[in-house]
This record gives C-alpha cells, structure tokens and sequence, in this order.
C-alpha cells in the first residue's frame, strides 16, 4: 500500500512540475505539541497545488525518530492568498502510537506575496491511539 501511494503521488508531481510553477520552502511544524522543522515543494497550476512536504524533530531532541510526511491537494478560490485542501500522510509518533501510520489530512491556510504562509493544520492517524482522534497543528513556512 505505501508503495503504491508514494508512486502515485510522484505520478502526480512529475506530471505538475511540468506544467506548473514550483517552489520550495522551509517550515517549522507543530503536529500534536511536538515541534518539528522541515522542507517541502509545492506546484501551482492555476487555482490548484500539490504540496509534498517532510517534517522530522532532530535526533538530539528524539531518539525515537519522530517524523511525519504529506501529500496535500489544495485549492486557492482566488490563485493566491486562502487556501485549503486535505489528502493524506504518514506518520511516526512514538509516544502514542506503537508503530507507524498513514493519515488523513486536512488544512486552512493563507500565502502572502512576500512567500510566507501559515496553515492549520488537522492530522487523524488512521492507526489507534492513546491520544486524541485528530491531532491539530500549525505550520509556517518560507518559500525560497
């Protein structure tokens, strides 16, 4: 299964990344009160993108290797400024989960012209936990 999304999600950036504008920028992330940093690259393509971002904390902080990966679909109703979109992740939090798991995304946001966005962000582990059944979170980010 996790196979056949990481294909079908490079499928759909190559395909993007042809046709769009891209940039990439630099985060830092909060999913479930842990702070992450991290990179991604989003492709526009008129009122539609597709953001493909990876966010770890640093092993000096967490051994465990706490990390959390996501394709998101989003839609801009006016090419820039809000945004919101959903899609799905995958997730490594050992604190509540016992193993890895995928998850479904959502998320609000808002892009100024500067390159800086900030997003809210809801994350529900598809696998059970000892925590709540859908994780918020913030992201802010700077395209470069």
């Amino acid at each position: 299964m996790k196979k056949i999304l990481l294909f079908s999600i490079l499928l759909v950036g190559f395909t993007l990344k042809a046709q769009c504008s891209q940039f990439f920028y630099t985060d830092t992330h909060a999913m479930g009160g842990h702070a992450m940093i991290g990179l991604g690259t989003r492709m526009q393509k008129g009122y539609y993108a597709l953001d493909l971002s990876l966010n770890s904390r640093s092993i000096v902080f967490d051994k465990n290797g706490l990390y959390h990966s996501r394709a998101l679909l989003l839609a801009y109703p006016m090419r820039s400024g809000f945004y919101f979109g959903g899609g799905m992740g995958y997730l490594n939090e050992p604190e509540s989960m016992k193993k890895s798991s995928g998850s479904i995304e959502g998320c609000l946001g808002y892009e100024w012209r500067s390159g800086v966005f900030f997003q809210t962000n809801a994350t529900n582990p598809l696998q059970k936990t000892t925590a709540a059944k859908v994780w918020p979170g913030m992201t802010l980010g700077y395209r470069f």
